[in-house]
């Protein structure tokens, strides 16, 4: 179940990056829109890190633990703080937030690269 999540959320990630800079490009942006779709995304991390952090709880480690729990961490930090620095304008909370997006599709696949075979 975790691999399935990951793909979805990855794939949700990558097109909403897309989605959010064609929203910030248009000339009456929808900014509730963009931070339901955020908030989305984010619960999915969220479940994603709790389904991960359930696993190495089990005893199903990884070959680096540290590394593997960085990224944990790192999936469920990106978004917000993309947010939270981008809060200045409606543009730049676009601009950040497409960012975010395409770095949490990164984490996340580096979290499944690096856990537990």
């Amino acid at each position: 179940m975790s691999q399935s999540l990951a793909l979805t959320t990855v794939l949700y990630a990558c097109g909403l990056a897309g989605w959010i800079v064609i929203q910030s490009l248009r000339e009456t942006p929808q900014p509730r829109i963009v931070a339901a779709a955020l908030g989305v995304l984010e619960v999915a991390l969220v479940l994603l890190a709790a389904l991960d952090v359930a696993t190495v709880a089990t005893g199903d480690r990884p070959r680096d633990l540290s590394v593997h729990l960085a990224y944990v961490g790192a999936a469920v930090l990106v978004v917000p703080l993309t947010v939270l620095i981008g809060g200045a304008g409606r543009k730049s909370v676009g601009i950040t937030g497409a960012v975010g997006c395409a770095a949490a599709a990164v984490v996340v696949l580096r979290m499944q690269m690096t856990g537990a075979a």
